[in-house]
């Protein structure tokens, strides 16, 4: 699933579907730690989806909803 979630997120970033702020952002979750994101959504926006490996998850983030794997 990581896999695929750098490759569709590459090739959404080659198409230009993903608003430099929103990349941005992409960007500072995978720094601190996230195995992959994803953008989901329509509308050039919508949500980012990250995958975290649960030991790495930072504090900051507890309260959000995340898939731990």
């Amino acid at each position: 699933v990581v896999e695929s979630f750098k490759e569709s997120t590459n090739i959404f970033k080659e198409w230009r579907l993903v608003p430099v702020s929103i990349e941005k952002r992409m960007n500072h979750l995978e720094r601190e730690g996230a195995l992959a994101t994803r953008l989901t959504g329509s509308g050039m926006g919508g949500c980012i989806v990250a995958f975290w490996p649960k030991e790495t998850l930072p504090q900051a983030y507890e309260n959000y909803v995340f898939l731990k794997i």
